[in-house]
């Protein structure tokens, strides 16, 4: 057992758990509070959390809870403790500790010839709470700055415009016209000594094309290059500050009297990471997801306290820095492995994964990246390329792999094309209307997708030739000439049945033999069409090409499903969809023909 807790399984770890919590209840008293340390998940090295219970005697508990204090309480000497409030000396004297202790940036600016500045910049120098100014940095001296990522929440009321920036090449911005969340990010900047600030809004010349594309193309430096970046993440939009006092989410407290005479209150709460009771807007943003992504230094101001994360340190406003006592004889090999409590995992619900940057590791880190980045919310969706860019150029530079329209020109670009939908049908979108991308390319459509990690291709299928108009811009065309096993019909017409359930996200089909197709369509409007509510096959003859097998079971093939081009004495095809079929029947795949086609 103790070979599958290391190795990450769940099931062993909690009957693990529940034998220690019989075994430690044996020995109490009925009806005790019991505290105790608990890694926040399964994987060694994860962060030791505070939980509590009833014990009922016998090896019966209550239900588990968070357990945790504020700052300044007294029981903040037995359990971790966080600060509600964000803007006090104390906070302000904790992030000038952490980055007086961060190396991340110094290490990142000292492997570059010369240091990056952005084209434009916020200039407060003269008081955060008088005029701002924005400059631009040609001739400028910027030591460093300060980014703020936010949610934009509609159209933005002041912004950088020709006629407000070019005549002059700067422009004084009334304080009274500054909006709530700007203003909270220039006095945290002056609190911690920066002079200067970028926000894209006043920084990016909003109604000129040419500037704008420049300056999505340089979003990686600027990020990268910044040495804080603010995350807004628990405002709407650019009109709300963030530096009020959160909320107390409690849902049960326990006074608890401590030697000396002294008092105070453990709270107690069910939340979970992945559900914290009010939802981070930010995190649900794509543009916020690659800001996040490309930043070396993060202060996030959250749902329930202002994080800190960076490659060297993760913490939080009002850590206590709490000891776990341990008992030799009871005590998990991942208790004993950690000294101090941590809630950083269970104050920071969408988390900052990092991604190896290895040419090798590349289809695991872009298919887990894509995954999560296609499903959040984007206010102009032909941004869609554009929102991930900055990322896609950090990769390409580090790997060396050319980049296609959001997949990767790279030895497993076949697994790459077995991209599906994950949204069920009743809320499945219509193709866009602007080719944005290459049908072929996840990009092409508004959905969240999931990559099928179908690492054995087929030895008759080949890419023959491929290639895009553009490298990270905002649209890109391209073509595909593939060479594989091709089968053309009819599927689902005739004998056999359909089973079209709106609330999945497949469709599948049953021969009269019995054998299976799974589809997954990737809008309603190409191969399926919705009507009230209902949606129904189109009568329509596809082209499927086989790509490759899954991964589990090499009897199941996958491939794509694909539809002549509308456009006049076009030879060409689009992809409408994936799917999924046992290697057997009529789907056998040594007995399809063999098949040269362009796909655009």
């Amino acid at each position: 057992m103790k070979t599958h807790i290391f190795g990450g399984c769940t099931c062993c770890t909690g009957i693990a758990q529940r034998l220690r919590y019989l075994m430690r209840s044996l020995g109490l008293r009925p009806f005790q509070l019991a505290l105790m340390a608990f890694p926040a998940d399964p994987p060694s090295g994860s962060p030791m959390h505070s939980f509590a219970y009833l014990d009922c005697g016998n090896g019966k508990t209550g239900t588990r809870f968070n357990a945790y204090t504020y700052s300044g309480d007294p029981v903040s000497r037995i359990v971790p403790a966080f600060d509600m409030n964000v803007d006090t000396e104390q906070t302000t004297l904790e992030i000038k500790n952490w980055l007086s202790r961060c190396t991340c940036v110094p290490k990142l600016q000292a492997s570059d010839n010369c240091l990056f500045k952005p084209t434009r910049i916020i200039d407060i120098s003269n008081n955060p709470e008088v005029d701002i100014v924005v400059k631009s940095t040609s001739g400028l001296d910027i030591p460093s700055y300060v980014c703020l990522s936010y949610c934009w929440g509609g159209p933005q009321a002041l912004k950088c415009t020709s006629s407000n920036f070019e005549p002059s090449q700067s422009w004084v911005v009334p304080y009274d016209r500054v909006p709530a969340a700007f203003k909270d990010t220039f006095k945290i900047a002056e609190k911690l000594g920066f002079r200067f600030v970028w926000i894209d809004s006043l920084c990016i010349i909003q109604d000129d094309p040419a500037d704008l594309k420049t300056e999505l193309l340089a979003m990686p430096n600027i990020f990268k290059h910044a040495d804080l970046t603010v995350c807004a993440s628990s405002s709407k939009a650019f009109t709300e500050g963030f530096l009020q006092q959160r909320p107390d989410f409690r849902e049960k407290q326990i006074m608890l009297n401590l030697p000396e005479g002294t008092s105070g209150t453990a709270h107690l709460d069910s939340y979970t990471w992945w559900a914290p009771p009010v939802p981070e807007p930010l995190a649900q943003r794509v543009w916020a997801y690659q800001e996040r992504w490309l930043s070396p230094r993060l202060l996030e101001y959250g749902w329930r306290t202002s994080r800190w994360s960076c490659s060297c340190q993760k913490n939080y406003s009002g850590n206590n820095n709490l000891s776990i006592l341990k008992d030799p004889s009871r005590a998990s090999d991942a208790v004993k492995s950690h000294k101090y409590y941590s809630l950083f995992s269970y104050l920071n619900p969408p988390g900052v994964r990092q991604f190896s940057l290895s040419g090798s590791d590349l289809f695991n880190s872009w298919t887990s990246i894509i995954r999560k980045y296609s499903a959040l919310k984007l206010t102009f969706p032909q941004d869609r390329l554009a929102a991930i860019s900055g990322v896609a150029i950090e990769l390409h530079r580090a790997t060396g792999v050319g980049y296609l329209t959001g997949l990767w020109d790279h030895e497993r670009l076949p697994s790459f094309l077995l991209w599906r939908t994950e949204r069920r049908f009743s809320e499945r979108r219509m193709r866009p209307d602007d080719r944005r991308a290459p049908s072929w390319s996840w990009a092409a459509i508004d959905e969240g997708v999931i990559f099928q990690h179908s690492r054995v291709v087929l030895e008759s299928f080949k890419i023959v030739d491929v290639g895009v108009s553009g490298d990270f811009d905002r649209s890109v065309q391209g073509f595909m000439k593939m060479r594989g096993p091709v089968r053309q019909g009819l599927f689902w017409h005739g004998s056999g049945t359909v089973a079209l359930d709106p609330s999945e996200s497949h469709i599948t089909i049953t021969k009269q033999d019995g054998h299976e197709l799974l589809i997954w369509p990737d809008c309603v409007s190409d191969i399926v069409h919705r009507e009230q509510g209902n949606a129904e096959l189109v009568e329509i003859e596809l082209t499927l090409i086989a790509v490759g097998r899954a991964h589990t079971d090499h009897g199941i093939i996958r491939g794509l499903m694909l539809l002549r081009d509308t456009a006049k004495e076009s030879s060409d095809y689009r992809r409408v969809g994936m799917f999924q079929a046992r290697d057997e029947g009529d789907f056998t795949v040594d007995n399809w023909g063999i098949e040269e086609v362009g796909s655009i």
